[in-house]
């Protein structure tokens, strides 16, 4: 079975243990195998999460928001890379 890691924006309205958001999952198996792993945001130098907008290329994923942006990439199935300027990913 196939077996990695893929960004997967989550549209639900959320509920207490899955509030809605971006995450990262690891994909194992079938498609019903999707584990989250952790929620992807942005936030201010006072740990404030800042509404962001989403960037989807075919080589990476950038998060923007008011006063700077995040870059995430998966250039493996073991390694994220994240890059950040004005903001705290």
């Amino acid at each position: 079975m196939p077996c990695g890691k893929v960004i997967h924006p989550n549209n639900d309205p959320g509920d207490t243990w899955n509030p809605a958001g971006l995450y990262l999952r690891a994909i194992n198996g079938p498609a019903t195998a999707h584990h989250r792993l952790f929620r992807l945001s942005l936030h201010d130098e006072a740990g404030v999460e800042l509404p962001a907008e989403v960037q989807i290329e075919p080589t990476h994923l950038t998060l923007h928001a008011q006063g700077g942006h995040a870059e995430f990439c998966l250039p493996d199935a073991e390694s994220l890379r994240i890059r950040a300027e004005g903001v705290t990913p």
